[in-house]
């Protein structure tokens, strides 16, 4: 793990990515549905875009992303990722991201489940919301991975909402000139 700080533009990561394919999701269970988290994850992710947006809706049911934002007059397709603690490592606590859009599609032998990456247009920032610590660190959309780890330090870096959603829009604008 990378323990740079904020002041430097970079946050925390856990960046290998075969070790963060092959960590297994340990995630603590209390009972909750998984679509009830996620729902408060969406919520908390609103909460938060509302202190920096004009504008924020829920998207769509079967959207590519789930939040719509307004953002000094453009645009903004978020897609939200809700994760628990979960061990990686060398039992470093950390949140775990499986960054793939779901799609479930019937075959002669039954239902089936396919996960693939987020295609080039469907999203512009990934919302990755730590359940446990009511934070949410918002990062440039990147379309090559299937898993994002973040060490829990990076969620608590006062005012990390306010500093990666600056952050990943300037990056968002920069790379396409605009949104």
């Amino acid at each position: 793990m990378h323990g740079m700080s904020a002041k430097s533009g970079h946050l925390p990561f856990v960046i290998d990515a075969a070790e963060e394919e092959a960590a297994g999701d340990e995630h603590r269970n209390d009972g909750r549905a998984p679509r009830k988290i996620g729902l408060a994850g969406e919520s908390l992710t609103e909460f938060f875009l509302w202190q920096f947006c004009e504008n924020v809706t829920r998207a769509a049911e079967g959207s590519p992303y789930d939040v719509l934002a307004e953002y000094q007059g453009r645009i903004l397709k978020i897609q939200v990722k809700t994760s628990r603690y979960c061990t990686h490592g060398k039992n470093q606590k950390a949140f775990r991201y499986d960054i793939v859009r779901k799609s479930n599609y019937r075959t002669l032998s039954g239902t089936r489940t396919d996960n693939r990456r987020f295609r080039e247009g469907e999203c512009d920032l990934f919302a990755l919301v730590a359940y446990d610590l009511r934070r949410v660190v918002f990062t440039k959309a990147d379309h090559n991975r299937k898993v994002m780890t973040f060490d829990w330090h990076s969620f608590e870096i006062d005012e990390i909402e306010r500093i990666s959603f600056a952050s990943s829009v300037k990056r968002l604008i920069g790379t396409s000139g605009a949104c």
